[in-house]
């Protein structure tokens, strides 16, 4: 499910950039392939992104219908700034209970204020290192003990 949300992520960062100027569906499709998404994870994206209502009113509409579902849903400011890997990793360690909703918003805020171009891992890690205070969890979150090629840490 995480690789559906970047994907998910992705095509909304095209829109969001191109505009009107954005890829055809097929060249996307063929782009996604590029990056190492496989068929079946795309069509779940596409297929995500099409039941997603196309009239949303406010922010406010936007943020009820989150809460209803108990998504958090990345803004556009972040979705230009934060790298996709770097969201599915903040997606993995909220579905695993390894940060709190509070901690996703000071880590996310945090992410906002780095004047780097864009955000990715190496950053994320200085920022957890900030916003997350109890030492063994941040082990935790830093070497994932499930999956060696998961860990963040770049040391």
């Amino acid at each position: 499910m995480e690789r559906v949300i970047e994907i998910a992520n992705y095509v909304m960062k095209q829109v969001l950039d191109q505009g009107d100027n954005m890829l055809s569906e097929r060249n996307l499709i063929a782009a996604l392939v590029e990056l190492g998404y496989e068929a079946n994870e795309i069509e779940a994206a596409f297929k995500l992104l099409y039941s997603i209502p196309s009239t949303l009113k406010s922010d406010d509409d936007v943020i009820e219908r989150v809460s209803v579902n108990g998504y958090r849903v990345f803004s556009p400011a972040e979705i230009r700034k934060i790298s996709v890997p770097c969201r599915g990793e903040l997606i993995r360690l909220a579905d695993s209970s390894l940060i709190s909703p509070d901690e996703m918003e000071k880590i996310l805020a945090e992410a906002l204020l780095l004047d780097s171009f864009e955000v990715g891992m190496k950053e994320l890690e200085l920022i957890l290192h900030k916003v997350i205070e109890d030492e063994e969890r941040l082990l935790m979150i830093l070497f994932h003990p499930n999956d060696s090629a998961a860990c963040i840490c770049l040391n």
